[in-house]
Parts: C-alpha cells; sequence; structure tokens
C-alpha cells in the first residue's frame, strides 16, 4: 500500500495539527447549472463585539506538544500555543519562562524536548526550523540548524533525543529523516526519506533513545515504531494503524524508561476510520520492551482526568513516573508506572470550547452550542456565561443543533455510526429519537415545532411534526445546512447543485440563487442562518467570510478576511442570528465563536 500523505495543516504543528475533525464527505463533482449570478458588491461594515472559546489567558498552557523531566526531577513543557518554555520544581511549582534564545528570534511553535546527563535542555523550534540547548535556567548555549533539506538543516523538527554521550537525535520532520548531531552540533549521521519501508518515514514526530544507544522513532503518519542502532541502520519495527493492542493511530510521542521500556502515545489524528469511536480508542499510552512487546495500556480520548485529546507528547522520570503533553485538553498528566493518574497541571474552566460545530439562538437571547471537542451541547447567555450544559456520548459525532420558540433542543449527531436526531424538553430530557436516516447534515425547526431533516446521503429534506411522526419529504440533491423563516420558509444549501434553495413547508421551491461570481464558494459547505427580517446569512469556510442576501436572494453584501485576529475568519463553520440582530460565528480550527453587530444592513 502506498504511504499515507501527511495531512494539510501539519506545519502549524499545535494549533491544527492533524485537527481532529470528523467533517462531512464532500459530494462527486457536478456541473453547477446554470443560474443567475449576483453582481458584486461592497464589503459590510460588521462590528466586533466579543469572542468566547478559546483558551483563556489565565490559563497555565496553550496546546502544550512537548515535555521532558531532568536528573533532578524538574519538568520543562513545551507551551507551543504560546511560544515559550515552562519549568517547573519537582514539587510542580512554576520557577522559570523563557521565550526566546538570546538576542535571537522568539520561539515559535516549540515541541519536542529532551534533557541531557548534565540537565540542559535541548527544544525543537519547530516553526523556525532550528533546536535550541539551552541550560536549566534558560540560557541558550547553541543554536543549529535554519529551514532547507541539506544536512544540519531542518524543515519542522517535532522530536529530540539525547543519548549517554550527549549525542542529538533530531526527528526532521518534514524532510522525513532522523539527523545525528555531536554535542558540538556537527552532522555525524543523516537516515531516512519519504515512504513505507523499512528504513523510510512519513513525518516521524518522537525520537527516543535506551541505555544501549538504539533508536526508536514515532513514525507517525505510517503509524508504526521503529527500531535502529546509533548508526541509523534499521533493526526491526512493530505496529499499524488501529485501535488494538500494538496498534497505533498517529504515534507522536515516545520514551524510554531506565529500564528499556518503550512508552508511545497515539494523538488519534487518523480520522478517516470506519467507527469515528475508534479515534477515541486509539489515544492512548501503550508500553512495550525493546522488541516490541506489549506489556501494558491505559488511557483513551477523551476530555476527563486520565483521557487524551490529541497528545502529542510524553516523558518518563527516574521514578518511572510518565508525563503526557495532553495537547489539546491543554495539560499535562502525570501518571504512575501502572497507569494510575497521581496529578495534573493546566486544568480548564468550563466555558472552554473545542471544535464548536453547530450553533442556534432562541427566543430569549441564548446561544446553544455543538461542542464537539467537549462531547456536549452548551447553552450561553448573552455575556458568554454557561447556563446548561448537555453531554453526548464520548462515541458521538455532533452534527447540527436548533431550538424551537418554547426553548425545546434538537440534536443532530451520528452515534456509533448510526445517525439520529434527538429532540429535547426545555430541560434536556429526551423526548424523541429519530432514526432511518443515511446521514444528517442539518436540522431546523419553524414556530409550530415542525422539524426539518437534511439527509445529505438519501438526497432529501425530511418533514417530521412535532409528535416526531413523518410528515413529508422532497427531493434535494447532498442537502447541507437548514433554516427556517418565520414564515415557515426552508432553505436549504443544495450542495450538488451549488445553490441556495428556498421551499414553503410542502417542499414547493419557491426560488434559488447562487453568489457573486468571486465569491460563491459557500454554497458547496457553508452554514445558514435567517434573521427576524428574512434576510439570509450564509458563513464561507473556503474564502473565510459571511455572506448576507435579502429575503427574495438578492445578494447585499460580505465580510470578513482569513486571520485569527478579533473580526477574521479561519474556516467559519457555523453561524446563527438572534432576535437582537446579534451574528454568531463559530471557528471550530480556533476553538471559538465571534460576536458580532451590523449597521445599516439593507433591506
Amino acid at each position: 500500500m502506498a504511504p499515507e500523505p501527511i495531512p494539510p495543516g501539519w506545519s502549524r504543528l499545535a494549533v491544527t495539527l492533524g485537527a481532529l475533525l470528523l467533517s462531512a464527505c464532500r459530494p462527486p463533482a457536478t456541473a453547477p447549472p446554470a443560474a443567475y449570478r449576483h453582481p458584486p458588491s461592497p464589503v459590510l461594515q460588521a462590528t466586533f463585539v466579543t469572542a468566547w472559546g478559546g483558551v483563556p489567558p489565565t490559563s497555565l498552557f496553550s496546546h502544550p506538544a512537548g515535555v521532558a523531566v531532568d536528573g533532578a526531577g524538574a519538568l520543562y513543557v513545551a507551551d507551543t500555543g504560546r511560544n515559550r518554555i515552562l519549568k517547573f520544581s519537582p514539587s510542580g511549582a512554576l520557577v522559570a519562562t523563557w521565550e526566546r534564545a538570546g538576542d535571537g528570534p522568539p520561539l515559535h511553535r516549540p515541541s519536542g524536548l529532551a534533557a541531557d546527563a548534565a540537565d540542559n535542555i535541548y527544544v525543537a523550534d519547530t516553526g523556525n526550523h532550528r533546536v535550541i540547548k539551552f541550560t536549566p535556567a534558560g540560557s541558550a548555549l547553541a543554536v543549529w540548524g535554519g529551514p532547507g533539506g541539506e544536512a544540519g538543516r531542518f524543515n519542522a523538527p517535532a522530536g529530540v533525543a539525547v543519548d549517554a554521550a550527549g549525542n542529538l537525535y533530531v526527528a526532521d520532520t518534514k524532510n522525513h529523516r532522523i539527523q545525528k548531531l555531536s554535542p558540538a552540533g556537527a552532522v555525524l549521521k543523516v537516515w531516512g526519506s519519504y515512504g513505507f519501508a523499512p528504513g523510510q518515514f512519513n513525518a516521524p514526530t518522537g525520537v527516543a533513545v535506551d541505555a544501549a544507544g538504539h533508536i526508536f522513532v514515532a513514525d507517525t503518519w505510517n503509524h508504526r515504531i521503529q527500531k535502529f542502532d546509533a548508526e541509523g541502520r534499521y533493526l526491526l519495527e512493530w505496529g499499524a494503524l488501529g485501535r488494538g493492542d500494538g496498534h497505533f493511530n498517529a504515534p507522536t510521542g515516545i520514551a524510554v524508561d531506565g529500564t528499556g521500556r518503550v512508552h508511545v502515545i497515539s494523538a488519534g489524528l487518523w480520522t478517516r476510520l470506519r467507527d469515528p469511536a475508534d479515534v477515541l480508542r486509539g489515544q492512548r499510552v501503550q508500553v512495550f520492551t525493546g522488541a516490541g512487546r506489549l506489556l501494558r495500556a491505559w488511557g483513551r480520548g477523551g476530555i476527563d482526568p486520565g483521557q487524551f485529546d490529541r497528545a502529542m507528547s510524553l516523558a518518563v522520570d527516574r521514578a518511572g513516573s510518565v508525563y503526557v503533553a495532553d495537547t489539546w485538553n491543554h495539560r499535562i498528566q502525570k501518571f504512575a508506572r501502572d497507569g494510575v493518574l497521581l496529578r495534573q497541571w493546566g486544568a480548564l474552566p468550563v466555558q472552554v470550547l473545542k471544535h464548536p460545530k453547530a450553533l442556534a439562538a432562541d427566543a430569549s437571547g441564548h446561544l446553544y452550542i455543538a461542542d464537539q471537542g467537549n462531547f456536549r451541547v452548551v447553552q450561553v447567555n448573552r455575556h458568554g456565561g454557561v447556563v446548561a450544559v448537555w453531554r453526548v456520548s464520548p462515541w458521538a459525532v455532533l452534527e447540527d443543533v436548533t431550538v424551537d420558540a418554547n426553548g425545546a433542543v434538537a440534536v443532530a449527531l451520528t452515534e456509533h455510526g448510526v445517525p439520529l436526531v434527538r429532540r429535547l424538553s426545555a430541560v434536556g430530557v429526551v423526548r424523541q429519537e429519530l432514526r432511518g436516516f443515511a446521514s444528517v447534515r442539518g436540522i431546523a425547526v419553524d414556530s409550530a415545532g415542525i422539524l426539518y431533516v437534511a439527509d445529505w446521503r438519501n438526497h432529501e429534506i425530511r418533514r417530521f411534526d412535532a409528535s416526531g411522526q413523518p410528515a413529508g419529504r422532497w427531493r434535494v440533491e447532498f442537502p447541507g445546512d437548514l433554516a427556517v423563516d418565520s414564515k415557515g420558509h426552508v432553505y436549504a444549501v443544495e450542495r450538488g447543485r451549488h445553490r441556495i434553495v428556498s421551499f414553503d413547508a410542502a417542499g414547493r421551491v419557491l426560488r434559488s440563487w447562487r453568489g457573486p461570481a468571486d465569491v460563491d464558494s459557500g454554497f458547496q459547505d457553508g452554514s445558514i442562518a435567517v434573521d427576524g427580517r428574512g434576510r439570509l446569512y450564509l458563513a464561507d469556510p473556503l474564502y473565510h467570510q459571511v455572506q448576507v442576501f435579502a429575503p427574495g436572494g438578492r445578494y447585499l453584501g460580505r465580510w470578513g478576511a482569513s486571520g485569527p485576529a478579533p473580526g477574521q475568519f479561519y474556516q467559519p463553520r457555523a453561524i446563527a442570528v438572534d432576535q437582537t440582530g446579534n451574528v454568531y460565528v463559530a471557528e471550530p480550527l480556533l476553538d471559538r465563536v465571534q460576536v458580532f453587530r451590523l449597521a445599516g444592513l439593507p433591506e
């Protein structure tokens, strides 16, 4: 079989690294039918109000992707999202922070860490394509590398290890190789190339060395561990993609303890599995002999203590305790050698969102967020304060959320591979569970409690009355997101025809339209909402913007630009509008929801 390609976004190591997105498959490419094309309109004046859900400034970590322990028991953490290194005393107190190497440029997405016999710390400064050697106090002793493919230069190095003689091993991730440097930084050996044969690599992320000088490499996108001698000669390998014993899902972190046991953490970055639950089951620590025989395993994907979310690194101290950089849970967890959780640093408050996928607003000013990474639907007030939380199974993939005039919530999800819709009471009690869909991509509810479901693979929109009984269906080519206006008209993103279609409640087509010639991308993969005046808003993830249309489909304008700053967007995936005109936009890859007000919006 051919090697799996490096997923897009790998270079944004900690913030977008292999983002755990169980996104909908795109429909087959089709030639869009001829349709009316609106002329371009001016950019709308949208005022940024606030944002919710990102990692707060008061949190201890933001996407920590590296961890190491020195001989004295001090703990070092690569706080990747904030471009810094943190040092903790053996008792767990924060004692030092550093963000640059002397007068050189600041750290940029630091990841892998290692400590030598003298307790010097080596940092894979991934975004700057270099490795830096620091004293235990954070003073830079040496800087090696720079961007490039020549020996001694790196391309997004993500892992480092040091042997007993002080030689440095670097997982040169995007060059698909390992480099061995002398204590002075001279290149001693380079081995590996892109591929899946023995001795080849596909984005190796972790590297470790045992007391005998054997080198172990976490060959991440080949889902295996490879073992080499000190000269880079291939010895053996073990592992394959899977969730069972001895299998891996993107192994990223590797460490060897004093007895030669090899500890491996899988980040679960490969999401194209038959059962999405296998992504969670594969995120665990496994311990092997140096020959690859499994000794024990613990953990799984999740947010609770002892669980992991895209953990990128681990380390073992002299007592055999294991430290895991639980990257997307923004924390470090410490385990005994048998997997018993001992302590953690950096837990986040309940307000923090993780991959918000869908939004809905009710008549009371509350917003409902399908918070996929936290396995919940959360209700927040106008200030972002959490009002209520409804948990879903950790095996569930949230697809959409909607709320009726009485505050009753409906949630579309896929659970153990089964698409379904659950209708809840206003206090969260399950009232109905609707099944029989091939897939669900959008849901919406009208003022009478009639529920509409976009069954993507069956090419239809289905209608259910307030008691959950089927009340009609009609054909739409690959229907995506849905919305309903105050007149009971239903709007759908018809992804197969690259257009918006509006229907009456019986499914008769009222009108359809496409956007201006330069920005109609959102009609393939956008999310929609309708305000109280019947204007339609479309979140466009490809062009990082929001488009607005009049009730009859006339194009009014757009706002937004690509970026992470307030008021900018990065792949906006969900949108909602409340009765006061606030517009809410969710960006799953930035873990946030932004709030806007529009002034002088045309009718």
